[in-house]
């Protein structure tokens, strides 16, 4: 007697990893990054689930993950909280539904700055057709350069 077999061919098989992953910083709000990236090349026939996204702090030594899995096939994550003063640096993996994870991508950096905070003691002492501003910087201000054009039309009480 010929008996047949099925046999399940859909192994997990790691697929390609992303490409061109950038981080990029919120203007606005101190501690956000949103990463982007584009497709990864080949699935292996699978179809992508997800993305698992990684950050270092220390030059890619060690990675912790942000999240094992995004869920989504959205080439895109908003990290948020991150510490200002830091580089971080990213990298992502695509997942499949075969149960692929692909090799990580590039690493991505992004500088998270603090916002600069305003001059302290700010003081404006009155002279002949000017006027001397004094202030004290604050820790994230190291020179200010101040230009101001009045033209001669315009008047100042």
């Amino acid at each position: 007697p010929n008996k047949s077999s099925l046999v399940n061919t859909n192994f997990a098989v790691a697929p390609s990893q992303p490409t061109s992953l950038y981080a990029t910083t919120s203007s606005v709000v101190v501690g956000q990054v949103t990463l982007t990236w584009g497709e990864s090349a080949e699935l292996s026939g699978g179809t992508v689930i997800g993305y698992k996204v990684e950050i270092s702090s220390n030059l890619g030594v060690t990675w912790s993950t942000l999240t094992a899995n995004t869920g989504t096939s959205t080439k895109s994550y908003f990290a948020s909280g991150l510490t200002s003063g830091t580089t971080w640096q990213f990298r992502v993996s695509t997942i499949t539904n075969y149960g692929g994870v692909s090799l990580p991508s590039n690493v991505a950096i992004a500088i998270i700055y603090a916002a600069s905070d305003a001059p302290l003691n700010l003081t404006a002492t009155p002279g002949d057709g000017q006027v001397q501003l004094n202030w004290a910087t604050s820790l994230w201000i190291n020179e200010l350069n101040m230009f101001i054009a009045i033209s001669n039309s315009s008047r100042f009480s």
